[in-house]
């Protein structure tokens, strides 16, 4: 109960008048649930001095990953913000590493049986589909302010079309297997509303990730054809060609909704400020220069691309292009390979 009430609320939580509404309780929600969860898992090994562990092919990737992190932070130029992070802006930092490393543990013990996962995988889409249902009536004046907010899955609206875009595959890749009429309607929905969604978002990057996942869906109903529902695996192939459409043309601007200018660094400045930072010295190359330490890498070792202008010279940026970036400034080039792996 309390693995799937995580699983639920992660995507939904927001608390006003925090400093960063989007991440800060989210971070600090996911420490109590994993805190709560590992006291009740010792609370029987306690009792009955005896440990039952399942295990999983992840057990020793997460545990060298683990390692890894650990050894960043311990070499990192600021250990305190490599393990805590700042609680104002989303940083890699290695608690959350850590903690999230913990919940993938408790979820792989708890999850032993096909009824529990279809618990979980339905909690998931459940939660989804709240997410999706609140950003397609955040237009809606009627409603309280706190039910108006739209994206309540991240600060950026870009990382909420990549969870809408995995919903839609999951939803839609659920609707090509057998099951009853009430569970076709239930993710026939949800894949509506991910549609409905993405249109309104019109990024292109959320609709090359919804055409590759249909893409391999289709290509997995037509391996078993014979046993997929055959509406379904049309309209697996439609929503296919419309994503091919959008991607092409673009979303009509007619059904964008008005969204806040995201300014975000490029690969090519990010690949730039961490080749300054790499190459700097071997211990760095190998193990980073600490978790969430990627603001004090841009600052000292950013381009001079940054230095035109007044406005260019005060801009700072707390991320990279993406978390594989990431992970090469902050855990060296082992961090990446072991996380690859």
């Amino acid at each position: 109960i309390l693995l799937a009430f995580g699983i639920f609320v992660f995507p939904l939580l927001y608390v006003p008048l925090t400093s960063d509404p989007f991440n800060f309780p989210k971070e600090y929600l996911l420490y109590s649930l994993v805190l709560i969860t590992a006291g009740l898992f010792l609370i029987p090994i306690f009792f009955h001095a005896e440990l039952s562990w399942r295990r999983t092919i992840f057990d020793i990737p997460f545990l060298i990953l683990t390692v890894s992190f650990i050894i960043s932070t311990l070499l990192s130029k600021d250990r305190s913000i490599s393990f805590l992070g700042r609680p104002e802006t989303f940083l890699q930092q290695a608690s959350i590493f850590l903690a999230w490393i913990l919940w993938f543990f408790a979820l792989a013990q708890t999850v032993t049986t096909p009824k529990i996962w279809r618990i979980m995988r339905g909690v998931v889409i459940a939660s989804g589909q709240i997410v999706s249902l609140l950003f397609i009536l955040k237009g809606l004046t009627f409603l309280p302010s706190y039910l108006r907010i739209g994206n309540y899955v991240s600060a950026t609206n870009s990382h909420l079309g990549i969870f809408v875009a995995i919903m839609l595959i999951l939803q839609v890749g659920l609707t090509l297997t057998r099951q009853k009429i009430g569970y076709h309607l239930w993710y026939g929905l949800g894949s509506l509303m991910s549609l409905v969604v993405l249109f309104q978002l019109g990024f292109t990057i959320s609709w090359i990730l919804a055409a590759v996942g249909l893409g391999l869906l289709i290509a997995l109903a037509l391996l078993r054809l014979t046993s997929v529902p055959l509406g379904a695996f049309f309209s697996c192939l439609i929503l296919f060609i419309v994503s091919i459409l959008v991607i092409i043309f673009g979303s009509p601007e007619s059904w964008k909704t008005e969204l806040p200018t995201e300014v975000a660094l490029g690969a090519k400045a990010s690949w730039g400020v961490i080749a300054n930072s790499e190459f700097s010295r071997g211990q760095v190359l190998i193990f980073g220069r600490g978790p969430a330490t990627f603001p004090y890498v841009f600052a000292q070792w950013r381009g001079r691309e940054f230095n035109t202008t007044p406005l260019a010279e005060n801009t700072y940026f707390d991320n990279p292009y993406n978390s594989l970036f990431g992970l090469v400034a902050e855990t060296g080039w082992i961090g990446l390979i072991v996380f690859l792996g």
